[in-house]
């Protein structure tokens, strides 16, 4: 018989898909939670949410691995260091 598959979640930790047991048995006493099914959120070409349905264009941007951000640095020109923090290359992408 096949383990149901849950997705679980730690704050400042990616998104898990894992056994409903091994969750159970492990991962809740590491401290993740199930994370609710979360509807896909339409992002504009700015990596921003559309204005007018509550989204937030900065959650957007933070939610960028830091080789997307590398990689849309690289496709606007802008000249970086990849080797810097994610946090450095988000405010060269947002133009400061």
């Amino acid at each position: 018989m096949a383990e149901k598959l849950v997705i679980i979640k730690k704050e400042g930790k990616k998104a898990l898909e894992v056994s409903e047991r091994l969750y159970r048995v492990y991962y809740k006493g590491l401290g993740y939670k199930l994370a609710e099914a979360e509807a896909p959120q339409e992002i504009d070409d700015n990596n921003q949410a559309p204005e007018g349905d509550g989204g937030d264009p900065e959650l957007a941007l933070d939610e960028l691995t830091k080789a997307q951000i590398v990689e849309q640095l690289k496709e606007k020109g802008v000249e970086h260091n990849p080797r810097d923090t994610k946090e450095v290359l988000l405010k060269l992408l947002e133009g400061e």
